[in-house]
């Protein structure tokens, strides 16, 4: 997936999760890599088991055909971020 592909799914998990209005000062946004989308349905898995409020982005245009591309969180405090997440790497941009 190109760099921009992404940059567009990542606009469509902000967008799908954060619907509850401006977000309060001193909010900080990570992205986070996933390494395919068996790995990214992996996460949302952990996700609903620790019942974390999130939105699974599925692509429905080609390429991807329906393919889960993306996931958002809703955002919360530092601390109540699931830890699983935290052996995630950053997404590193295309150089």
């Amino acid at each position: 997936m190109s760099f921009g592909t992404i940059c567009a799914q990542l606009a469509h998990s902000i967008g799908e999760s954060c619907l509850n209005g401006p977000h309060p000062d001193g909010t900080y946004a990570l992205v986070l890599a996933a390494k395919d989308e068996a790995d990214l349905l992996s996460i949302q898995g952990e996700l609903l088991q620790l019942d974390v409020s999130h939105k699974l982005i599925r692509e429905p245009d080609f390429p991807f055909n329906g393919e889960s591309t993306a996931i958002g969180l809703v955002p919360m405090l530092r601390s109540s971020l699931p830890k699983f997440l935290r052996k995630l790497p950053l997404l590193r941009g295309e150089r």
